[in-house]
């Protein structure tokens, strides 16, 4: 009876480390990832009357431009788990093209970039120019439309932009 029972503790013993010892992978997945570097993106707030950042960790080097910027691109257009930031490339427009060329980003969108009221244009330009910018190789970012220099309500180019070209 005696060893009965020392072989039923043996048991619930066994069981109990055994379940520790599953859980334990389980636990090492819910922890995050730390990432080398860290970048800021730029949103408009949801009133529209400001830009705001949060903080972006990734693996890619600022110098890797031909991967950090179509990810920063993506970050820009995406989901960005705070309700009051609103991305500044998911609007009704659409990037058609983007090539950088001696250190000067353009942007190309299709004809809807142009309907946006000029605040909410401006607010977004500021948040795409200085989230890009961040790049080590993006100097300047022009936009255009259709292949058109994008141009202010005189009709006046609105030419090169640097991240120190909007004001807070």
């Amino acid at each position: 009876n005696e060893r009965n029972s020392m072989t039923v503790n043996k048991n619930k013993v066994l069981v109990f480390l055994l379940a520790v010892l599953m859980t334990l992978p389980i636990c090492s997945c819910g922890k995050k990832e730390e990432t080398k570097y860290q970048y800021q993106i730029y949103y408009v707030n949801k009133a529209g009357t400001k830009v705001l950042s949060t903080e972006y960790g990734t693996d890619t080097e600022k110098e890797d431009v031909q991967n950090l910027l179509p990810e920063l691109m993506q970050q820009l257009k995406g989901i960005t788990g705070k309700p009051e930031c609103v991305p500044p490339l998911a609007g009704e427009y659409s990037v058609t093209n983007y090539e950088l060329l001696g250190g000067q980003l353009n942007i190309d969108f299709d004809e809807k970039y142009l309907g946006q009221e000029t605040v909410a244009e401006v607010l977004n330009r500021a948040a795409i120019v200085r989230t890009l910018t961040q790049i080590e190789g993006i100097n300047t970012v022009t936009f255009s439309v259709l292949g058109a220099p994008l141009t202010d309500a005189q009709g006046m180019p609105i030419g090169i932009m640097v991240a120190e070209s909007f004001i807070d």
